[in-house]
């Protein structure tokens, strides 16, 4: 899966060297990305320590992988269309019974390792840590059958509740688009 990430954001110019000095290689970048990300919390020093390289580095990398992460989405990520939603939903109701179930969605948190300087205190969740929210819903966050994402919502501070998240989504405000036919998703209840 590296390797293939690798391959799919070479195609992005944020990794061509546009100055003299070039760029380190995009599985170096991605690496930091990885480790800054993939550890409790987002902390760039012990990221910055472990690859011998600088503070402000380690978020130029993480800067340029998201951002090439996010020009990506429209490829990826979209609503499923007619064929593919009777796919989801002869799955579903054929694994556990629910019929004209689209998908089904649920919040999560991405942990701080420390209070952010800006509006620090809205981010400190209901269980005693700072983070922001990222819910999976079905076009702000939502996956299919096979768990593929099909929407989401992110960035919000994680005091912030999942409905309250849910009903700003583009999703929730475009639902008699996306869900016809009686479709609906399964939702955790504490976003109904």
């Amino acid at each position: 899966m590296f390797e293939h990430l690798t391959t799919i954001l070479s195609r992005n110019p944020i990794f061509q060297s546009r100055g003299r000095k070039p760029q380190r290689p995009i599985k170096y970048q991605l690496g930091a990305f990885l480790i800054r990300y993939g550890t409790l919390g987002s902390d760039t020093r012990r990221t910055a320590l472990q690859l011998s390289i600088g503070h402000g580095t380690v978020f130029l990398y993480c800067r340029r992988v998201t951002r090439a992460i996010r020009e990506l989405r429209d490829q990826y990520i979209g609503f499923p269309s007619e064929q593919d939603q009777q796919h989801t939903i002869d799955t579903i109701h054929n694994a556990i019974g629910f019929p004209r179930c689209v998908g089904s969605g649920d919040g999560s948190l991405i942990r701080f390792d420390e209070k952010p300087l800006v509006d620090g205190t809205q981010f400190m969740g209901r269980k005693q840590f700072f983070g922001v929210s990222y819910d999976f819903f079905t076009t702000d966050a939502t996956v299919d059958h096979r768990t593929r994402i099909t929407s989401y919502e992110i960035g919000w501070p994680a005091a912030v509740t999942d409905s309250r998240i849910f009903k700003q989504s583009d999703f929730w405000k475009h639902r008699v688009e996306y869900l016809r036919d009686g479709h609906y998703i399964l939702v955790d209840k504490g976003v109904s």
